[in-house]
């Protein structure tokens, strides 16, 4: 994109220029008459002394640069005493040349003291609102002082300035010329531009101080080339102000937001960096556990059915040839080789999910769900128990046989833990929500309490004893990794004796399947 913006340079010399022109202005208005002239020449600068206050306040939240906000809050005290500097010299009091001479003085120690005394307050952040108000507090004092006569006289009718005053104004010549001279010293500090505008106007008040120390009043040709110094002076620094508080706060604003930007996202790549290695060692840590879970499940099946089949035929051709005691210790294997047989194929089958789920095609979940019905039929007549769905069930992209085993575990649920004497009452329903299908399965069962919701989702977690009901405590488990592979989550709402609702959702658009390397055979 092209850049539409004027050079700096040109900008500074186009200011330099500008200031000129209102200096060349100024002497042509002398001609008129020095008084009219001074007027035009104090009017000028108290306007821009105010306007530099008024930029530096408004800006004190955005700008960047302390040392001008210190000069501009300044400026106020300086607005102030060339305010009655002005109107003393017009002779709006008694015997006023001294009193303007006095207030000359005291407005521009104040400014130098100000501009040498802000550069070493850069990078600190002042308060500027403090400042402010002890500005104020000063101006007040100094002026009562100046009022009560405390000051020594700067003018006399007889020898017009007198010695203070040009040792005065000679000592603030030097602070300014000390003041451009750190400035450049310091210029790593200052935008270009800006340097290059304080310079110039140190340079110039410097030598309108020189010169009011040759002569300060205002029936005096060399009085007016000073007046003219200090109106270039003033522009410049207003222009100062203006560039670094006004003209420019974008640009300020934006380089330290894309500073801020730069450290934001080498944040966020160190952190990514951090949680991608975290992630990896998850999913490693993770695939090394379902893989020693497939191993285990299925390199126990063999010794355990083994054990199983030889404590079977124990029991079946020596029970009752030992003693009672003999006999209920052969049970006792036998049921809890049982077990541990049926636990470790719910294991196996958990394990499984993921390494060995079929790749996802479009079906109908009211095809799953027959077959899910089909399959407990057992316990469905058992029970007398009665599955509807309402309204038709959708169209799902996902891996049918692992729906169909996540139905039949919450069905078969529902049947198994029903409440003594009722019939379960099983409903499957499912709704739209955007970009997943949202089923619910709601029994009329024995419920459960809130605090075990999550529970029921654990692996092996199980709120009842095995004489009550049977299991393994991997269904709902088992259940739960089958929905997330699907892209969705499940839940349960219930209350005990008034039934459960078990709530899951399919991603319209579930995430691609992972197959996991299945283990090579010993």
């Amino acid at each position: 994109m092209t850049d539409l913006r004027v050079p700096r340079r040109i900008e500074v010399i186009g200011d330099m220029g500008l200031a000129l022109a209102v200096s060349v202005a100024l002497v042509f208005s002398a001609m008129a008459g020095l008084v009219t002239f001074h007027t035009l020449a104090e009017l000028f600068t108290v306007v821009v002394a105010f306007a530099i206050y008024g930029v530096a306040w408004h800006a004190r939240r955005v700008a960047s640069d302390d040392y001008l906000l210190v000069v501009g809050i300044g400026y106020l005290a300086v607005a102030v005493f060339d305010t009655v500097h002005a109107v003393a010299i017009e002779g709006a009091i008694e015997d006023p040349t001294n009193l303007a001479t006095q207030l000359w003085v005291t407005a521009r120690t104040i400014e130098a003291g100000f501009l040498l005394g802000g550069l070493f307050v850069m990078g600190r952040r002042p308060d500027v609102a403090t400042i402010n108000l002890l500005v104020l507090l000063a101006t007040a004092l100094v002026l009562s002082l100046l009022a009560a006569g405390w000051f020594p006289d700067m003018w006399t009718p007889q020898g017009g300035a007198t010695l203070v005053q040009r040792v005065a104004e000679g000592a603030i010549a030097c602070a300014l010329l000390l003041t451009a001279a750190l400035t450049w010293a310091w210029r790593a500090r200052f935008a270009k531009t800006t340097l290059a505008l304080m310079i110039a106007a140190l340079l110039l008040k410097a030598a309108s101080e020189a010169v009011f120390s040759v002569h300060g009043i205002v029936d005096n040709a060399i009085n007016g080339i000073g007046h003219v110094l200090k109106v270039a002076s003033y522009y410049l620094i207003y222009r100062a102000m203006m560039l670094a508080c006004l003209e420019r706060p974008y640009e300020t604003m934006f380089r330290e937001l894309a500073e801020a930007h730069d450290r934001l996202e080498a944040m966020v790549a160190q952190r990514t960096a951090q949680l991608t290695g975290l992630v990896s060692e998850l999913e490693r840590s993770n695939e090394e556990l379902e893989h020693f879970a497939y191993t285990a499940s299925h390199d126990l099946q063999e010794p355990l059915r083994m054990v199983t089949s030889y404590t079977q035929l124990l029991r079946r051709r020596y029970e009752g040839r030992f003693d009672a005691e003999a006999d209920e210790f052969i049970g006792f294997v036998v049921e809890g080789s049982t077990r541990m047989q049926r636990m470790i194929h719910d294991l196996l089958a958990y394990s499984r999910v993921n390494r060995e789920g079929r790749p996802f095609t479009s079906f109908q979940a009211s095809e799953a769900l027959e077959a899910a019905t089909y399959n407990l039929t057992g316990a469905i007549e058992d029970s007398h128990g009665k599955i509807e769905a309402p309204e038709p069930l959708p169209e799902l992209l996902g891996d049918s046989g692992q729906i169909e085993r996540l139905l039949q575990n919450l069905i078969g649920n529902a049947l198994k833990y029903r409440r003594p004497d009722v019939a379960p009452r099983i409903t499957v329903a499912a709704c739209d929500e955007g970009d997943h299908w949202h089923f619910r399965v709601a029994d009329n069962g024995i419920g459960i309490e809130p605090r075990y919701w999550d529970r029921i989702f654990m692996i092996f977690q199980r709120l009842h004893t095995r004489r009550e009901y049977q299991g393994t405590g991997v269904g709902l488990a088992l259940c739960k990794r089958i929905v997330e592979r699907h892209g969705g989550r499940i839940w349960v709402d219930s209350a005990p004796s008034e039934g459960s609702t078990f709530h899951f959702t399919l991603a319209k658009r579930p995430p691609e399947p992972i197959r996991l390397t299945e283990p090579a055979p010993a």
